[in-house]
């Protein structure tokens, strides 16, 4: 069976399709249900795990037959890929993809690639890996025992991606570039040796060393402040190369080889295009020439798909790279700028005092020096939140530009209403042909296309 489905635990948990469109998930214990068999991928969960996932210590007289009910209601969400055994409920992922899967086989890809002499490669394919995250691994269920571990682990990988991608970035020649990413990363891990010595490498090759030998004493007075420990023989020695400005510190590879960072988070679609050659072609353009562009139209119309082929088409035209926020999962408006800082990875400031700076002046700053495009999917329950940002974020960032996708428009003065038509009959009979045979295997005969099209026309 053809892969159509991604489940995203990067993050709030979503689901998206073979046409990048959100699938619209039950709220509540149907999500839990989900987010539970997802921790246990391809494995049978119990009814007893899931009871207590879902009602703790007190699960109710019926909790089979309720848990039951949620998981009707999550099947009709997602298919038939939930079954029972014997031993449980099991999610089949055996034609799903999963961020969290496909996250671990990038950094192993690029963690081997580093072993073969190719830091450049592995910069990329890590700086690929760490764009699917989209905020903290099950970031639904942060205080839910049974994702404890999962999230723990998937943390720590993330957190030694980040490391290796910055070690093969300082061996490729890199330092002055880093600085300021490392030191908000020393502020969020102030514990991780590996981290600070990064720092003070950074610092030297950007010809700061009396600061690379300050950021020395600053991670041995934490270290013995907050776990009574000097630091250890790296950190150590390190030092010691920085005093004697050792020529082991000098990067072997100029800085002109070094490897594009990821500059978008869009990934190619699971499934080929079918038609929509000319709104593509009109999309593009009226990005050329507007600075806010929405797309509207129904549920269904395509917006997000024609968004996802679109936008990567303007990587050529913004050094910052384009980047999608998808807002699907976004219930609370409050919550939309802090998805926005977590998609561009943007972070707390610390002189703002520990990431406590208003949200919007946060995201706003960052933004201002920024030539990039801004694409918000899927807006139309925030619309009045997503206006009140975006009218902020041009005002403030004026090399930035913005694309939604909305079932309305934002209703802003300068906004480009693009509507989103529905697909000609004959393109809509492809795409009905192509989903058939890849949900069920299932071919569309010539006797069929009468019928075919005719649904397509209903």
């Amino acid at each position: 069976m053809a892969t159509d489905i991604e489940f995203r635990v990067l993050g709030p948990l979503a689901v998206v399709g073979s046409e990048g469109t959100p699938v619209a998930l039950p709220g509540g214990r149907p999500g839990t249900v989900l987010a539970v068999l997802l921790v246990h991928a391809n494995e049978a969960v119990s009814v007893d795990q899931l009871a207590e996932a879902l009602w703790g210590d007190e699960p109710p007289p019926s909790a089979a037959n309720a848990l039951q009910a949620h998981v009707s209601k999550l099947r009709r969400a997602i298919g038939d890929r939930v079954s029972f055994t014997g031993a449980g409920y099991r999610l089949d992922l055996s034609d799903a993809v999963v961020d969290a899967h496909t996250f671990e086989a990038l950094v192993a890809q690029g963690r081997a690639l580093a072993a073969a002499d190719d830091p450049a490669g592995a910069t990329r394919v890590l700086g690929d890996a760490l764009a699917r995250w989209r905020g903290p691994a099950f970031a639904d269920f942060a205080d839910a025992e049974f994702a404890r571990a999962e999230r723990v682990r998937l943390d720590e990988l993330r957190a030694g991606a980040i490391e290796d991608r910055i070690d093969y970035e300082l061996e490729l020649g890199q330092g002055a570039e880093l600085v300021g990413e490392l030191e908000a990363l020393v502020v969020e891990h102030p514990l991780r040796e590996r981290l600070r010595g990064q720092l003070m490498r950074a610092l030297y090759r950007a010809g700061r060393q009396a600061d690379a030998l300050r950021a020395y004493q600053d991670a041995r007075d934490t270290l013995v402040e907050e776990l009574g420990i000097d630091p250890g023989p790296e950190l150590r020695d390190l030092e010691a190369a920085i005093l004697a400005q050792d020529a082991s510190l000098t990067p072997r590879v100029p800085t002109s080889a070094v490897a594009p960072r990821a500059r978008t988070n869009i990934h190619p679609p699971l499934t080929p295009l079918v038609g929509r050659t000319a709104e593509l072609a009109a999309v593009r353009a009226e990005l050329d020439g507007a600075r806010l562009v929405t797309l509207v139209g129904p549920g269904g119309a395509g917006k997000t798909r024609l968004a996802v082929e679109a936008a990567p088409h303007q990587l050529a035209h913004h050094d910052d790279g384009v980047w999608m926020v998808e807002l699907a999962g976004v219930l609370d408006p409050a919550s939309i700028t802090m998805a926005i800082a977590e998609t561009l990875r943007i972070p707390d400031s610390p002189r703002f005092g520990d990431g406590e700076a208003p949200p919007l002046d946060r995201v706003a700053e960052f933004l201002a020096a920024k030539d990039m495009l801004l694409v918000l999917d899927n807006c139309e329950h925030v619309v009045t939140e997503v206006a009140r940002l975006a009218e902020q974020f041009l005002a403030r960032a004026p090399a930035l530009r913005i694309l939604a996708t909305s079932r309305e428009g934002l209703g802003l003065a300068g906004e480009r209403l693009w509507p989103v038509p529905p697909l000609p009959v004959d393109d809509a009979i492809e795409l009905f042909s192509q989903r058939a045979a890849g949900f069920a295997d299932v071919v569309v005969a010539e006797s069929d296309r009468d019928t075919v099209r005719d649904v397509c026309q209903r």
